[in-house]
């Protein structure tokens, strides 16, 4: 490979385990041809494949185009009316899709449902405890109070909404009390947003 591609050529993606004699007849021979430095994309080789054609079948083809009224290829984008789909192209592959981190406070509420075993709901009291163990200082402070589970879920909102999250508590209608609580596959939903 670094013979015939360079030194670093293993490391771009180009691989010798991946070529096979020039049949031209598969995919992967040693006759494909890898473009580079495409938009968003510079230094990632992506493999090309070319059909050849022959000047009649090229001709018939620029016919049929031209009568279904598509541009025709020997235009530039801009002739052909296709810059501005071109200019969105080059947008969207450069781009920074990666992903946001997930916040602390939506991590703390996932290992609690780990924590206890993975139920099909958490209540506010059983969070609360969790959430006490893990930041003593921020989830401690109301537990001499008589509302301590309203404010500890007060905050918690509160604290997932000002971190982005998209979760919210919901009644427990099937426990004892119909205490308020977070269903495992809301917190999963929320998690799932940040991938």
């Amino acid at each position: 490979m670094t013979e015939l591609l360079g030194g670093g050529a293993v490391a771009e993606g180009y691989r010798a385990d991946l070529i096979q004699a020039a049949t031209h007849t598969e995919v992967n021979d040693a006759g494909q041809i890898y473009a580079q430095g495409l938009p968003g994309m510079p230094n990632r080789p992506i493999r090309y494949r070319v059909r050849e054609v022959t000047d009649a079948y090229a001709n018939t083809v620029g016919v049929e185009r031209a009568a279904a009224g598509l541009p025709d290829l020997t235009h530039t984008l801009t002739e052909a009316g296709l810059i501005n789909q071109y200019r969105d192209l080059v947008e969207l592959c450069t781009a920074d899709t990666t992903p946001e981190p997930v916040p602390g406070i939506l991590l703390t509420v996932r290992e609690a449902f780990r924590a206890a075993g993975n139920p099909e709901a958490l209540t506010v009291a059983q969070l609360a405890d969790h959430l006490n163990a893990d930041d003593p200082a921020r989830w401690g402070k109301w537990d001499a109070r008589d509302d301590r589970l309203a404010m500890i879920g007060r905050n918690l909102r509160k604290a997932l909404t000002d971190a982005g999250v998209a979760l919210s508590s919901t009644r427990l209608r099937n426990l004892p009390g119909e205490p308020t609580g977070y269903r495992k596959a809301d917190v999963d939903r929320a998690l799932d947003a940040f991938s």
